[in-house]
């Protein structure tokens, strides 16, 4: 019956609670949240061309380079190390050759679209892309990695980052040349899309995932260069990710009797759209019965949880505590097996603390307290 409760508990969390709060903004099905200038995404253009490595492209035309990445990326829900740079204004992700970045010189809007060839099929972010020109000795394509990023992403403090800079380039004739660039936030997976120049030609500001099924794009045809573009992975969003961990006591007998041995129950459920890492969840009696009790580590029900640091720990009026990361939807149910030893009340406080990195803003779900009087005679009454 624990078992049945607890993955109903799982299967059935309620799914509009993700929804992201903030001002209106484009988004995917995956939940990728795209802003368009304004204090999310505020202009800031850097310019690496005097200090990054230079990426030699297979041919200015149409051509492509394979970049490899200091740091993975995590682009919708897979993580790559790779990216392929294309002349025309794109990148893409996971493309172990030319050919899977492909010669794509049509701005395909809107995104997602099918792209040309199929081979480059890939997951890719539409920096600026139409079929653009290196009409000048100076067009050149740049990057850099940054341990810590100039340009905050909104995200995530203090994080690193890759910058790839298209320099001096050109929308096939029109002779206006411009610089772009695409940033890669690598802790946050934050997107940011910068302008140094305008033209008044067509293109494509998007995002799309692998089989071009989910994504988007803000207007197009033409671009509005005056601002930038900032792209947000929906377990980091703008303003610093945050979980949502709620302690429930999912059995627990109200009465037991001396030298019983009896469980506890607790569920911890990450609610919120970052994921919860080092979630530190703590057991403490302040009632008058002295209880022994221990996790029992081996029985753990969980789904989603990359990481448990439990420990069997026997604790006699002490705190008892085990660790856990949890994804966003994510859940575990620990039992925790005690043994009455003297009459009276078990005030069992259990709470839960998360890294300060990833806050949690709805405390008020962070603990929860489970009263059980310990009689002479040896019995248990459960809830």
């Amino acid at each position: 019956m624990v078992h049945k409760y607890i993955y109903l508990i799982l299967l059935f969390l309620p799914f509009s609670l993700w929804s992201q709060r903030g001002i209106d903004s484009i988004r995917d099905s995956f939940g990728y949240k795209g802003y368009a200038g304004g204090a999310e995404c505020p202009a800031g253009f850097i310019d690496i061309s005097n200090s990054g490595d230079v990426i030699v492209l297979s041919d200015n035309d149409d051509g492509s380079a394979i970049f490899s990445l200091y740091y993975p990326f995590k682009f919708y829900d897979s993580t790559f190390n790779k990216i392929g740079v294309s002349a025309n204004g794109y990148i893409v992700f996971g493309a172990n050759s030319y050919a899977e970045v492909g010669q794509d010189f049509s701005n395909d809007c809107p995104m997602p679209a099918v792209v040309y060839p199929a081979s480059s099929l890939k997951p890719r972010v539409a920096v600026f892309h139409d079929e653009l020109e290196a009409t000048q000795s100076s067009s050149m394509v740049f990057a850099k990695f940054f341990r810590t990023c100039p340009r905050s992403s909104g995200a995530y403090p203090n994080e690193p980052c890759t910058i790839v800079q298209w320099k001096n380039w050109s929308v096939l004739g029109n002779s206006q040349i411009f610089d772009f660039e695409v940033i890669l936030y690598q802790w946050s997976y934050a997107i940011h899309i910068l302008f140094n120049g305008q033209t008044p030609n067509s293109a494509t500001v998007g995002i799309q995932n692998k089989d071009a099924k989910d994504g988007v794009s803000f207007p197009c045809n033409p671009v509005d260069m005056s601002v930038s573009y900032c792209f947000f992975h929906p377990e980091h969003p703008v303003g610093g990710p945050f979980a949502d961990l709620e302690v429930q006591a999912e059995e627990a007998p109200d009465y037991v009797g001396v030298g019983s041995n009896f469980n506890y129950l607790v569920s911890l459920v990450n609610y919120g759209p970052s994921p919860a890492y080092k979630a530190k969840l703590v057991y403490q009696n302040l009632g008058s019965a002295t209880v022994e009790c221990f996790f029992d580590c081996n029985n753990i029900i969980e789904t989603k949880v990359s990481s448990v640091n439990c420990n069997k720990q026997f604790v006699n009026e002490g705190i008892l505590s085990a660790t856990f990361s949890l994804a966003p939807k994510s859940a575990v149910a620990i039992p925790i097996v005690c043994t009455a030893q003297s009459v009276g009340t078990i005030d069992a406080n259990v709470w839960v603390a998360v890294d300060a990195i990833y806050t949690d803003n709805n405390n008020a779900n962070n603990s929860t307290t489970i009263t059980t009087t310990v009689t002479t005679k040896k019995r248990e009454i459960k809830r």
